[in-house]
């Protein structure tokens, strides 16, 4: 039977060479990288099968895109489009902002005469707005999902940011 060690390895005290020590840890090395590839390849197998699956499901749902490469991105589009294509503004167009402002504007100030809308962010004038008229705004606003932002007599307001896909708002 071969054993790792043999009798001329062994010193006269009883120990074992530095050169046979030496080559038993560089075969446990060896054993242990051989199986930590062979979990990586197991792994990556597993990870390919989960994005085929993914890849039937998003085609399943959404049959008119081809290619897939960033799930989520992808699905939000098609979502955004489809929302547009019915005709329903989605959390990033001005509609939703110009609901929330209305909704929250104090009755004491005329309706605004100017709008800025650049980059999903929506910009009203509101001079003379006093600190009580802002922090009913800002709050009740804040309730509905969007943020105010006050600085040089105007409001900027834009969309708390979210989950993707429809998720619940901050």
């Amino acid at each position: 039977m071969p054993t790792l060690i043999s009798a001329a390895s062994v010193r006269p005290g009883g120990g074992v060479t530095v050169a046979v020590c030496a080559g038993c840890v560089a075969v446990l090395v060896a054993v242990q990288l051989v199986g930590l590839n062979a979990r990586a390849l197991q792994e990556n197998h597993a990870i390919s099968q989960k994005k085929a699956a993914l890849a039937v499901a998003f085609q399943a749902a959404f049959p008119n895109v081809k290619n897939v490469y960033d799930a989520p991105a992808q699905a939000q589009r098609e979502i955004d489009a489809l929302r547009a294509a019915a005709g329903r503004p989605g959390d990033n167009d001005i509609e939703t902002l110009l609901q929330a402002a209305e909704s929250a504007w104090p009755q004491t100030h005329s309706p605004v005469d100017s709008l800025k809308f650049e980059q999903n962010k929506l910009t009203l004038p509101a001079a003379g707005w006093t600190p009580p008229e802002i922090e009913r705004f800002s709050t009740q606003l804040r309730g509905a999902g969007v943020d105010a932002t006050f600085a040089d007599g105007k409001v900027q307001l834009t969309h708390h940011r979210g989950p993707a896909l429809g998720g619940k708002k901050a």
